[in-house]
């Protein structure tokens, strides 16, 4: 596994890994559509919707994220969310790394961002 590391104002940022889940989207074509299109970017100037899917559990919304972000070629990095996830939690956890250190590791979120991939925040609702 190599590790991703990227220094800003000075402080090596532990980046996260994508996921990696093989799925292949059938139908429900005009979902993929407008998600697709929320995320279309013409002009470099444009920022990208961030859309929210919402339904009942099981109808695959987690899997229509994931496998848009596969058909644009984007690394996807889902961060999933429990009644217990804190504000910080979005950004960066400090993680004691040996005595007297500390090793700053990026959210699945703010990797996404710095990396230019999709960020899923699965289960959002519940924090």
């Amino acid at each position: 596994m190599v590790l991703m590391v990227v220094e800003i104002d000075g402080v090596s940022l532990h980046l996260a890994h994508p996921d990696e889940l093989s799925v292949e989207w059938v139908g429900q074509d005009e979902a993929m559509r407008q998600l697709l299109a929320a995320w279309l970017v013409v002009d470099p100037r444009d920022t990208p919707m961030s859309p929210r899917l919402v339904g009942k559990p099981g109808v695959g919304k987690t899997t229509l994220a994931f496998a848009a972000a596969q058909r644009m070629g984007r690394d996807a990095y889902v961060m999933q969310a429990t009644v217990d996830t804190r504000p910080e939690d979005l950004l960066v956890q400090p993680v004691i790394d040996g005595p007297q250190s500390l090793r700053y590791v990026a959210s699945p979120l703010l990797t996404a961002m710095i990396r230019g991939g999709v960020a899923i925040l699965d289960e959002g609702n519940r924090m």
